[in-house]
This record gives C-alpha cells, structure tokens and sequence, in this order.
C-alpha cells in the first residue's frame, strides 16, 4: 500500500500511480491534471504528490478498482504499516546479532581496545559494542533511531547500556562525529580509575624485565617498571595492566621462549609435536583409574578399586587389565605381565604417565631389563593430556558407554567437565545401600565382560580391536621367548648348585643335563624363579648371563622303596656309571696321547744321569696313576654295587636300604 496514504483521516492516493493505471494521461500538463482533481486538496510528501481519493469520481474509481472509500484504505494502510515496521524490526534484529554472533565481524575491532589492559572479556565486549555501532550508522539512511533502540536494548554483552533513547540517540551522534573507540571508553570506569593506553615505551619496558635473567615476578616487573617512570616524572602502571598485558596470547607465543629458553621446549613445543600413525607394536600405553562404583572387600567394607589396563595403540586393544585396591608397582606389573602374554612379542616402546609407583625399585628393576631388550620408556608430559591421548579416550569411552550400563556407577565425577558426569542424588543414595553394593568377585568378572564387548565392537575404522591384533603384521617384530620372559618379570637370586640339585624358596630342582652337571655342580649360578609358581626354574650364568636352560622339581624319594624309586635308582646309577666310564676313557686316552707325544720328542740332555733319574721317575709316576685309578674304581664299586648284584640280593652293609630277604621277593 505504499501508492496510499492516510493524512489527517483522509485517504490520499499517490499521482505516479493514477498515471501508471491510466486514469492520467502523461502527456497533460501538470497544471491541467492538477485541476483535474483539485489543486487545494493535493499534497506533497517527500517531493511526490499524493492527490485526495474523494475528489476523484467514482465512476473513474470503479472503471480503474481503485479502493472506493476511505475505511477501506484506512484498514489496509494500517495493516501495510505494520507488516512493514515488523519486517523492519526483523531486518534490524539480523544485522545487530549478525554484529555480535560472527567473530570476523568484531574481532577486526579488538586491536582499538588491547592497549588499555582491560580484562580479555572486556575486551571482546567493547569489540562487540564497536561492531554494533559500525552497524547501526550503517542503518540510520533507511531506519529511525527510534525503531533502531528497542533492538539495542535487547542485546546484551554490551558496554553502553542505557534505557533512555535520548541518551542513546547523542552516543550515535557523537560516535558519528568522532571515532566509535574514544566515544566507547569514555567514562568507563575499571578498578576505580579511567583506562589508559600502554604506549610503546611501557609496553618495551615491561618485555625488557619479562625476559630478563632471573624470571622476575609480575609484582617486581611492575616495581621495575614504576620506578624507572618515577625519574621521568610519568605517571605509574598498575600491576593488574602488567599481568593482562603478560598473558595475552600474542605477547606469551612471542616471549616465552626467551624468558624459558630450554624448559619452554621441553613443555610447550616437543611434548606436542604432530606424531605419525603408530605401527603394531610400536607403543603400549599404561594407565591407571579409580572406578567411581562402589563394591565389598573381604572384610566387608565398601570400597572404590583402580583399574589398570594397557593399550596397544595401533591397534586400540586393550590386551592387558587388572584390578586393584591402589596404583603401586604390584599392580602395574601384574597388568604388563598379562599384555606381554597376549602380545607375544617384545614391543618397541612404553608409555606411562608420572605417579610414584613409576620410580620405585621394583619397577626400575622391570625398566632395567626391558632396556637391554630394546624396549624404549617413555614418561608423559606433566599437564600435557594429549600425550597420552589414546588411553585417557579410552578411559572416557569404557566409564561412558560400557562401565555406565553397571548398577553402582555414580558417574565420571564431580571433577568431569563433560555433561551428565555424575548420577542425580536420589540415585546415588539408593546405589549406596548395602544390598545394591556388588562383590569383588562379581565387580571383576563385570569389568572383565565389559572390556571383552569394547575389544570386540567396531571402532572409527570400521573394525574391531580384536580383528586388527590378528590381522597385525608381525614380521617386524622379536618373538617375546622364555628367556625374556623370565628376565622381565621372574624373581631372581643366585644359588650354589650341590650333588645336582639346587635349592630355591625350599624346593629342590633337579639337574638332568649330565654335560650340564660337569660343568656347574659346586659353582654359583643365576637363578630366575616365578613366584607365583614352584614347577621350574631358570638357570644362567652369573658373568656371562648365558642360559642353561629350564629344570623341573627333583624327584621326591619315598620312605622305603618301590618299583618306581627302584627303577628311579636303576636309571641314575646307570647314568651316573656311564659318566664315570666316559670320564675314565677320556682320561686314558689322553694320557696315552701325552706318553705318545713325550717319547716321540727328542730328549735334550747333556747328563746321562739326569736322563736317567727322569725316565724312572716318570715310571714311577705312571705306576702310582694306575694305582690311583684302580683305588679309586674299586672304592666307587664297593660303594655303589652294580645292578647285577643288587638283583642277586648282594647288598652292602652300608647301602641305605636295608630290606630283608632279596630283591626278587620284592619284584
């Protein structure tokens, strides 16, 4: 309705109109169409001359279905006017939150109020403020202020807020006539005082003591500061403009690595730095959480216990989990215990984070021999999450989406920033009663089940852990043997090994090597034991670390013997007869190999006596040998009788068993 007006209840309708319709013919003069219709009832509005309805006759109305009163108009006119003002009112809203929403918009004004060491928030409020005003001149051509204000005055976050439209249509002016920043901070108040500027002078100054040799605090840079302003005669900085302008973001990234040099690195700059896609094998991750569910210990009490599981991270399987009642060396062991089972393989790294139990004597001794096999360790960064990325996700996925489906569970914490991080209270309560509360037993095979579901569901790659460990490629990595084995997590001592047979923890194991026995019966050895278990043992040497091999328990021998213990006894003594004999032959041998080799070198003697004297002695030598020897054959006969005569039931009288009649009754 905009060829329509209403002036003083009368309708009026605009002459471009009536000539575009045809009830005016263009080519007439003004003055004649002006006396068409009355010359004192036209009125111009805006350069346009708007001619009063009721003068035009009705016939010419009718013929060209122009409105024929003026209520009809009036209506329409109104309406027209309303959707108009609300289309405005929408138009205006758009570009004012437009202003504030998008940040390209305000933040090419925050440069205008940094100097003024306003806090971070205030800052960005003065740019969103700065923003809308930029806006808001931009609109007066086409809109009134007074359509303008009621918008502004919805908005918040903004500096200048007032409830007066006179007050706001001077700001607009005087931000029209000066700068939009000097009109903004004027009679703004922070701290008790008018913001000022840093200029470049102070803000040199305060970067000089920032970097100085010492790493002085923020109050004794602003003394620095301050003082040299006092010989100027300047007036002083406050130590909060010191702190804001310290830890803007800008000045830190700029400074910090001169102010920090080398630890700056070590923090900030290498502990982040973009890692490739870890192949199998190349990093277990280990880490520690207490469970935020409740179950009973022995003694009956209730108890929160932690979880202790170990990643592989090329893969996202957790091949390793224990669960205990503290983070301490035992319980971290006992988890890379299990993952080292279940991989199979030495890995090429190990990542921990920095609790205690990481530094204690126990462990070391774990670390110390993983180093000799390759295994590299690694501790996380302090305050640096991201390090240990993988393991901290997964802590949050399992308490999220599998530890949460547990009657008991309050929740991630009160600490957790993430929503719905913990149960209401009328839940909790109900959870804490002693009948909802689980057992040990029953809260590990939970926990059990629940990180089988997560090893066997589909991850963000489209398969599950589980399916990726079996399809790894192995090829590039050491098979984990039991010698690792044993020298990564076995207990070790050294024992003296006597009549073939060593003693550990009050159990015997038995030799049955007989190459073996010659060589380490009555020397010390290395032994490596599993605690948890008494079946066999693991010998080395204790210089040279070389591996003798893997012995069993010893044989236990029965009060009076049997069959087996007869047979045991039959076997050893045949064992034992044909060492000997192999020993003696040997020794023959090599004796007749020397007495060969000593009479076919010539003999270099000036004295016949001399000669002589040695030829008999070596004679003499050689009788008292033979004699030795057959003392010594006799001796071991007579002590331990041959099988034949034991069957004959010619026993010793000091043979240790003694048993009436002979050994073909007992057979």
């Amino acid at each position: 309705m905009e060829n329509f007006k209403i002036i003083n209840k009368k309708a009026y309708v605009l002459e471009a109109h009536l000539i575009k319709i045809g009830l005016i013919r263009a080519d007439q003069s003004k003055s004649n169409r002006l006396r068409m219709f009355l010359l004192p009832n036209a009125i111009v509005v805006y350069k346009s001359l708007y001619i009063l309805l009721e003068n035009i006759p009705l016939n010419l109305l009718i013929k060209h279905k122009l409105p024929k009163n003026d209520e009809q108009i009036h209506v329409d006119v109104q309406k027209d006017t309303k959707t108009k003002r609300i289309k405005n009112q929408e138009y205006i809203v758009f570009i004012l939150k437009h202003a504030i929403d998008e940040p390209l918009r305000w933040k090419r004004y925050l440069p205008e109020y940094v100097d003024y060491c306003l806090p971070r928030d205030i800052n960005i409020s003065f740019a969103k403020t700065h923003s809308v005003f930029v806006e808001i001149l931009s609109l007066r051509p086409r809109f009134k202020l007074s359509e303008i204000f009621p918008v502004y005055q919805s908005l918040e976050e903004m500096v200048f807020q007032t409830k007066n439209a006179n007050s706001f249509r001077n700001k607009v002016k005087i931000a029209s006539d000066n700068s939009i920043a000097s009109c903004l901070i004027h009679a703004f108040r922070i701290d008790g005082r008018e913001p000022y500027r840093l200029d470049g002078l102070v803000k040199s100054r305060i970067v000089f003591h920032y970097c100085k040799k010492g790493t002085n605090s923020i109050s004794q840079i602003t003394k620095d500061v301050n003082s040299e302003r006092t010989d100027r005669g300047l007036h002083h900085i406050s130590e909060t403009s010191v702190y804001r302008f310290l830890n803007d973001p800008e000045i830190k990234n700029k400074y910090d690595p001169i102010r920090y040099g080398g630890d700056y690195a070590n923090n900030n700059i290498f502990s982040y730095l973009e890692r490739y896609e870890a192949k199998f094998g190349d990093v277990l991750v280990i880490d520690c959480t207490e469970l935020n569910i409740h179950n009973l210990n022995k003694d009956g009490n209730r108890v929160r216990m932690t979880l202790c599981a170990v990643l592989e991270m090329y893969t996202r399987k957790i091949i390793g989990f224990s669960l205990g009642y503290s983070e301490n060396s035992g319980l971290i062991l006992e988890t890379l215990e299990i993952a080292f089972k279940e991989l199979g393989f030495i890995p090429r790294s190990i990542l921990h984070d920095n609790h205690k139990a990481y530094f204690s004597k126990e462990f070391k001794k774990f670390s110390n021999a993983a180093f000799e096999l390759g295994i590299h360790f690694r501790k996380a960064k302090i305050g640096n999450a991201k390090d240990k990325g993988h393991v901290e996700r997964w802590f949050d996925t399992f308490q999220s989406k599998y530890l949460s489906k547990l009657i008991g569970y309050h929740g991630k914490g009160i600490k957790s920033t993430s929503k719905n991080a913990r149960v209401g209270k009328e839940v909790e309560q109900r959870q804490f009663q002693m009948s909802m509360i689980r057992s040990e037993f029953n809260l590990k095979e939970s926990i059990k089940e629940l990180i089988g579901y997560y090893n066997q569901e589909e991850n963000n790659r489209g398969k599950c852990p589980n399916i990726t460990f079996l399809e790894a490629d192995y090829s590039e990595l050491q098979e984990l043997t039991k010698i690792e084995y044993s020298k990564l997590f076995y207990s070790e001592c050294n024992r003296k090994v006597q009549q073939s047979k060593i003693n550990v923890n009050g159990y015997k194991y038995q030799i049955k090597n007989s190459i073996l026995e010659d060589k380490i019966n009555d020397t010390n050895i290395l032994v490596r034991y599993d605690p948890k278990s008494n079946e066999s043992i693991h010998l080395f040497d204790i210089k040279t670390k070389k591996y003798y091999g893997e012995h069993g328990l010893a044989d236990r021998i029965n009060p009076l013997p049997t069959e087996l213990d007869l047979k045991i006894i039959q076997d050893k003594n045949e064992r034992l007869t044909q060492r000997i004999t192999a020993n003696l032959h040997e020794f023959n041998e090599s004796q007749e190999r020397a007495q060969l080799l000593l009479h076919s070198s010539p003999i270099l003697a000036l004295s016949p006596q001399k000669h002589i004297d040695s030829v008999i002695k070596e004679a003499e030598d050689n009788v008292l040998l033979r004699s030795q020897v057959e003392l010594f054959e006799a001796k071991f006969l007579k002590k331990k009788p041959t099988v034949k005569k034991r069957l004959s039931g010619k026993l010793e009288k000091d043979h240790p068993y003694k048993v009436k009649g002979s050994f073909k009754r007992i057979q």
